[in-house]
């Protein structure tokens, strides 16, 4: 069948889309995946037979100044008030209110308007959308045409934007277009037993489909010097690593104060560009010890083996609101796959998988010593280092990767019949 997937990134660096693209396409699927523009990237693109179309919104080069406005957080002071009959202060809805209140309406038709030719023309069987910041292109699509719709929830997307501070109109259009699109899906997917848990009970719809982040199998490598060779570190001195997006809530910069603890270990954080990772530069500047690295992202075809070169992986996602604390990280399966113990947060989803694998132990994400003690405890017993990551490769191989989960998405698919 054909299928149209939407997502609201360049799609090259999305792990989670470019798997999922790939398996469908592999099982005899056709996908063409919608994407926005990203620099030196081509509009469009053959990937193994997926086909990825990167589409400019409307104004597109304003996107970076409404995102910072929409995750401002609101002031009063531009509320007026007046009293009402029964001397009771009520607040009118001020200009700025009155915008935002129309502003997501109008982002959603500066992306609907140019992609939704490009998605007719797929003349998709199923229009399958990436997150709640597509799910209204993709169930407009399905009802233009009577196709199937997927919504594949990375998230607990509502209660994410509320946590970062997004403008109360933003949480409510979100909210809505989930409340009202999510029962028209013929699937719904996401990423974890816990977030499928808190949809089915939200919504009242039939338990998500789980498909994890997991990592395609492949034999392990040995990148510790090619590592090493990225910032000068020194023979014998164990590596801690965290590899992937450099913002808040991930117990970064508790990480680089870990390291003070720490002296005979290297602290790396691999990672692309983001206004987060000056401030943890800033950080690593001020390390006692000088063993705090702060690296630049590498091409996504080499991070494999520079993942196997390190030591230990970190995964210390912070629960700062109920998504991030159910969150099932891509890069802790990653770290499992490459023979990785891990030292991750405490949070739920963390718990479980740390229980029945014993390849993750558990540290308070917001405490510098904790995640410290954590890492020496390791460090100083080689023994249990090593099984660990024995485990983690273990139930990687077993359970946890790419081909396994995967194959419960194209079931799903077949299930919907010809």
């Amino acid at each position: 069948m054909n299928i149209c997937m939407f997502v609201t990134n360049p799609i090259s660096s999305d792990a989670r889309v470019r798997h999922e693209a790939a398996h469908l396409s592999q099982a005899g699927h056709a996908v063409t995946v919608l994407g926005t523009p990203g620099p030196g990237l081509p509009a469009t693109e053959d990937v193994g037979g997926v086909i990825f179309r990167r589409i400019g919104r409307i104004g597109h080069w304003m996107d970076p100044l409404l995102r910072s406005m929409v995750l401002r957080r609101r002031d009063d002071s531009g509320a007026s008030t007046a009293s009402g009959g029964n001397g009771r202060k009520t607040v009118a809805p001020s200009a700025s209110d009155i915008i935002w209140r129309v502003a997501p309406w109008i982002g959603a038709l500066r992306t609907l308007v140019p992609w939704l030719p490009v998605a007719l023309t797929t003349r998709a069987d199923v229009f399958h959308a990436h997150d709640l910041d597509t799910l209204v292109y993709a169930w407009t699509c399905s009802k233009l045409t009577g196709a199937r719709l997927v919504y594949d929830s990375h998230e607990l997307f509502v209660d994410w934007q509320r946590a970062l501070g997004a403008r109360p109109g933003m949480v409510a259009w979100y909210e809505a277009v989930e409340r009202r699109c999510i029962k028209d899906a013929s699937l719904v997917i996401t990423v974890s037993d816990g977030i499928a848990a808190e949809l089915e009970r939200e919504y009242g719809i039939d338990t998500p489909l789980v498909v994890r982040n997991c990592d395609r199998m492949r034999p392990l490598a040995d990148g510790t010097e090619r590592l090493k060779g990225l910032y000068g570190g020194g023979s014998g001195r164990p590596v801690v690593l965290y590899q992937g997006g450099i913002t808040a809530h991930r117990g970064l910069l508790e990480a680089a104060k870990a390291a003070d603890y720490c002296p005979d270990a290297d602290f790396v954080f691999l990672g692309p560009d983001s206004r987060f990772k000056k401030g943890l530069m800033q950080a690593a500047g001020r390390a006692r010890y000088g063993n705090v690295f702060v690296l630049p992202a590498v091409p996504q075809d080499e991070l494999w083996e520079y993942t196997c070169g390190a030591t230990i992986g970190l995964v210390l996602t912070q629960p700062f609101c109920r998504s991030y604390a159910l969150s099932e990280s891509n890069k802790l399966y990653q770290y499992m796959m490459a023979g990785l113990p891990i030292v991750a947060g405490s949070i739920e989803s963390h718990q479980r998988v740390a229980d029945e694998t014993g390849a993750l132990v558990l540290a308070d994400p917001y405490d510098p010593k904790a995640i410290a003690g954590a890492i020496i405890d390791l460090l100083e017993d080689e023994k249990r280092l090593r099984k660990m990551g024995r485990e983690g490769r273990s139930w990687a191989e077993r359970k946890y990767n790419a081909v396994m989960e995967l194959d419960k998405l194209t079931a799903a698919y077949d299930g919907f019949g010809p």
